[in-house]
């Protein structure tokens, strides 16, 4: 639909519309995506937060030759290819999740050179951030429309990610979308009703509710390398079409059905949802299973955001350095010992911080966990951030990055993991006991802004003063 032009000094691009792809509703979109919908703008909140998950339009502009453009940032240099033949390129997602249909086997690594493949963490990393995008989008009444690999750029290796192609956002009842979606993201239900009439009350046009699926399928297809609908499934005496209308629509199968396996991917590498930690795999059942037909169940991006930060939170590096993720979930669900990707057993034990929060005397709930991982190779450890442990502290817009504790290795003059206070001056300690530290009676020792204290089993750590404090205890898996 577009011809672009860098600027000169190619901070920023110029976008011009192809003739015939502008009326007058086009236009009056445009204007409003550059101004009442765009969280961009300078005194909007968080508006520096959004400008790195979003390239959005910041003008409009006229060409007595070429038309109605738009401008647009360029993409950070992150976001293009430095390395291999696919160097130059942008870094969209379907370079990091290229598999074959029939068999689920990935090969990303054919395409992608080793120094830009990332790992686990860093993919589930640029998922929380387009999901917190997405979100962003959805609770402003808007939608993408068009949510795929192709209108998101990916950088695994920083953890980074931004959203494309936003000029054309739908609004209910005011600005209709363009176009379905990209073919293996259109939500089954916009499938199905395709061959109404546009005007159809019974057609379903694209919606948030249909990036909701797109999102767990790009969700699935980045953290697993294949796509959640396709598997050995074979539907004959169809053309290719009515296949694929009929594979990713009315007869849409998830390939991780807990009941119906007609749809298994048939390779031996094929690795569970379950992998990534049991409510992530709660999430994508849900969004394949219970919501695949029912819009209205699938999860929302604010969900999505929240399990991959907690997913992140719960990953331990794999002692492997060839192994192909570099990084797993561990949750507790996790029934194997090693690493599920390369079968390394050499990671050891794996140390947590588990949080707790006390609504009122004698009534504890846990709120989440936060693997340390800290080692002699990775001295600069775990960084404690308020987030994990208050429940009004932000995460995602608004939160503040800088760490309030840090978990590091430290070979003298005890080797060990120690806790370092960086910013809190309540902090305080309690040893734990042969019993358990939720039956030790020792007396609390503070620990002062600068401090360091040795990590050991069933420690209480207590993050805040007052009546109930917000603490964590220290527990310890595996040998």
């Amino acid at each position: 639909m577009k011809e672009v032009f860098f600027e000169k000094g190619r901070r920023r691009v110029v976008a011009f519309f192809k003739k015939g792809c502008v009326d007058a509703v086009r236009e009056e979109r445009l204007a409003k995506v550059i101004g009442d919908f765009n969280p961009t703008l300078p005194g909007k909140p968080n508006a520096d937060y959004w400008r790195e998950l979003f390239c959005w339009p910041t003008d409009l502009v006229e060409h007595r030759h070429r038309g109605l453009g738009i401008v647009l940032p360029a993409y950070p240099d992150l976001f293009f290819f430095r390395e291999g033949f696919l160097r130059g390129k942008e870094k969209s997602g379907g370079w990091f999740n290229n598999h074959d249909r029939r068999t689920g086997r990935a090969f990303r690594h054919v395409h992608v050179h080793a120094s830009e493949r990332g790992d686990l963490r860093g993919m589930a990393l640029a998922m929380e951030a387009v999901a917190r995008a997405v979100g962003r989008m959805h609770n402003a009444g808007l939608a993408h429309s068009d949510l795929s690999e192709n209108n998101v750029l990916i950088d695994p290796v920083s953890g980074r990610a931004i959203i494309i192609d936003v000029d054309a956002l739908v609004v209910t009842g005011m600005y209709p979308p363009d176009v379905l979606g990209t073919a293996g993201y259109i939500a089954p239900e916009v499938l199905a009703t395709k061959h109404l009439d546009f005007e159809d009350q019974q057609r379903v046009h694209p919606s948030a509710e249909t990036d909701k699926h797109a999102l767990a399928v790009m969700i699935y297809r980045c953290l697993l390398e294949r796509h959640p609908l396709e598997g050995g499934r074979v539907l004959h005496g169809l053309t290719a079409e009515l296949e694929e209308e009929s594979l990713y629509g009315l007869e849409a199968l998830y390939c991780e059905h807990p009941t119906d396996q007609r749809n298994r991917p048939t390779a031996k590498v094929h690795l569970p949802a379950s992998v990534l930690g049991s409510e992530l795999d709660g999430l994508l059942r849900r969004a394949f299973v219970d919501a695949l037909r029912s819009p209205r169940q699938r999860p929302s991006a604010g969900e999505w955001a929240g399990a991959l930060a907690r997913a992140v939170d719960q990953m331990v590096r794999c002692a492997n350095r060839g192994c192909p993720q570099g990084w797993f979930v561990h949750d507790g669900s996790f029934a194997r010992s090693g690493c599920p990707y390369c079968g390394s057993l050499e990671h050891g034990a794996v140390l947590k911080l588990e949080f707790e929060r006390e609504d009122k005397p004698g009534w504890h709930w846990r709120t989440g966990s936060l693997t340390l991982n800290a080692s002699m190779h990775e001295p600069d450890g775990t960084l404690v951030r308020r987030c994990h442990f208050d429940r009004g502290a932000a995460r995602g817009p608004g939160e503040i990055t800088s760490g309030v504790a840090r978990v590091h290795w430290r070979q003298s003059p005890q080797t060990g993991l120690y806790l370092e206070n960086i910013d809190l001056p309540e902090m305080q300690v309690r040893a734990g006991g042969n019993s358990g530290a939720m039956h030790c009676h020792s007396v609390p020792v503070p620990v002062p802004v600068g401090q360091k204290v040795l990590l050991q089993q069933d420690m209480e750590i207590r993050f805040a003063g007052g009546a109930h404090p917000i603490r964590a205890w220290v527990r310890r898996y595996g040998p």
